[in-house]
């Protein structure tokens, strides 16, 4: 069953070979390696396993990687695209805003119509004002993941800009470690003051968010770390790759293993859960690290994961708030009852018809029909258009 979903996956690009990407996000898709793409596809796939369910024999392991990977692959993106050095800190603000928060209000309000339309057809509760108030707490379904972004890349300019960081000295190596040191001692803060003041819903709320921002800003300066040290060392790399990735492989399995086991606790970035801070981001960092440098040396790229990567915006951004992972689990699990039921084959396939289901029908519906749900521009193309008229 998933070799039909998998070649199904591979009909679906072939039938589009000139997949549109999201304009504004991968504005530099044709000056980067699409290994990048490749792994942020990878990274998309097992943030939607992950919401398939608990039915998964790396469903622990998930949750060490996913979110790290994608935020690891930002700050591999910061020294791809030098553009922003080149920008005021309010330019970065506001493209950083079209980029990142837009998409997360627009997601919102996606939110809201499907949530409507479920009561109407069903008659499911629905009141406004408790989907106005989880956009408003930075809790809209899955796109939390993207106002926090926005914070923490925000930080991360302002920091690297500060501190004039040059990485091809040990001096702007050790600034950048101090930097990442910092900020895991600030997450650690965090999870305690939240774990502390449990019983204060706003200052949980505010710690969580805070312990957020801190986390992903660790994992932005260790991927902005990696890409220039892989590029002052990449020839011997690449020279070695025969030695190294055997390595690589083995540090990454071994450390996914010891995290899905269970050995280190249960994990989960969104609500800064896990039992030791310090472990959690060495696991995460050499895992996802050692998995990248896998797709750097050998710049391997899949043409069905390059797709869900260069369209993860909208992949993320609505296989839970509209309801397609739910309406591909009741598929799969009506008309395909005796492997919904195995252990994770069943999630599994949940998450591949997920995934067809947004490249085959949403991507393409708005990508051509609603462009300005991700990029804003389109509206202001809009509005020119209707004074033109």
């Amino acid at each position: 069953m998933c070799g039909i979903i998998g070649s199904s996956l591979l009909k679906i690009f072939l039938l589009q070979k000139n997949t549109v990407y999201i304009k504004g996000v991968n504005h530099l898709m044709d000056n980067r390696e699409k290994w990048i793409d490749t792994v942020k596809g990878i990274a998309m796939f097992l943030v939607v396993l992950g919401h398939c369910g608990k039915d998964n024999l790396i469903y622990n392991g998930i949750y060490w990687v996913h979110l790290p990977l994608f935020i690891i692959v930002s700050g591999i993106l910061f020294h791809v695209n030098k553009k922003w050095r080149g920008q005021s800190f309010t330019e970065n603000i506001i493209h950083k805003s079209k980029q990142l928060l837009y998409p997360y209000i627009m997601f919102g309000l996606l939110l809201i119509i499907s949530r409507y339309l479920n009561y109407i057809v069903t008659g499911f509760k629905f009141r406004l004002s408790t989907y106005l108030n989880l956009i408003a707490r930075l809790e809209n379904s899955t796109n939390w993941f993207l106002p926090i972004l926005f914070f923490s890349e925000i930080i991360f300019i302002f920091i690297i800009k500060r501190i004039n960081v040059n990485l091809s000295s040990t001096k702007g190596i050790i600034k950048v470690l101090i930097c990442v040191l910092a900020f895991v001692g600030l997450t650690a803060l965090f999870v305690t003051l939240k774990t502390h003041f449990i019983n204060n819903l706003f200052l949980t709320r505010t710690f969580t968010i805070l312990g957020r921002i801190s986390s992903f800003s660790v994992f932005l300066l260790i991927g902005y770390l990696f890409a220039n040290i892989f590029e002052h060392y990449k020839l011997i790399c690449i020279k070695n790759k025969n030695i190294l990735l055997p390595i690589l492989t083995f540090i990454f399995v071994i450390v996914f293993y010891i995290c899905n086991s269970g050995v280190l606790g249960p994990c989960d970035l969104h609500f800064i859960r896990w039992n030791n801070t310090v472990v959690y981001f060495i696991a995460s960092c050499i895992s996802c690290c050692a998995f990248i440098g896998i797709f750097a040396i050998t710049k391997y790229n899949n043409a069905i994961f390059n797709t869900i990567g260069v369209n993860s915006l909208i992949i993320n951004g609505t296989h839970n708030s509209i309801y397609i992972k739910h309406f591909a689990r009741r598929i799969v699990s009506e008309n395909l009852s005796y492997i919904y039921q195995i252990s994770t084959v069943g999630p599994l396939c949940v998450a591949a018809l997920t995934i067809i289901i947004e490249l085959l029908v949403v991507v393409p519906i708005l990508q051509k029909a609603f462009p300005f749900v991700t990029d804003i521009s389109q509206i202001q193309k809009l509005i020119k258009n209707n004074k033109k008229q």
